[in-house]
């Protein structure tokens, strides 16, 4: 027999609500639910976690390809962002970083607040999308600065 919601206790109420909750995100996700810490399908291979281990290397992510709690939200866009590009992510490129590291709205963070040399170190880990080793864009030819 199942109790009114009058009859239940606070703590009863509450597991209720979250389970109800859950039921309608996963209703209303065409992605199942995973839990934080869950490598998304889109990064299982074994080229994805190569790319992955690009961020142990610049001390963003742990080996459990986890944000490192001194990593900056600026510095885990701009990782997810290059990252993403590599692994040719088009469509959903936030949810799939977003739901392996429990962030919400990465799409939404302004790069333009970010420390530069943070992210040149970044993209210097990236340079099959044409950054050099400082992790600075190549001009193009024929380029002259304005004077």
């Amino acid at each position: 027999m199942e109790k009114k919601i009058s009859d239940l206790t606070i703590s009863e109420f509450t597991k209720l609500m979250e389970e109800t909750f859950i039921k309608v995100l996963e209703s209303k996700s065409k992605r199942p639910r995973q839990g934080r810490g869950v490598l998304p399908e889109e990064l299982q291979s074994d080229f994805a976690k190569s790319v992955l281990k690009r961020g142990i290397r610049l001390n963003i992510l742990g080996t459990d390809y986890m944000p490192l709690e001194s990593v900056t939200r600026y510095q885990l866009k701009e990782f997810a962002d290059l990252a993403s590009k590599v692994l040719d992510l088009k469509r959903n490129k936030w949810v799939v970083f977003e739901s392996l590291w429990g962030l919400r709205n990465m799409s939404q963070i302004r790069q333009v607040e970010a420390n530069i040399k943070d992210m040149e170190k970044i993209r210097a880990k990236f340079p099959e999308l044409g950054y050099n080793k400082m992790g600075k864009e190549p001009k193009p030819k024929g380029f002259k600065p304005f004077r």
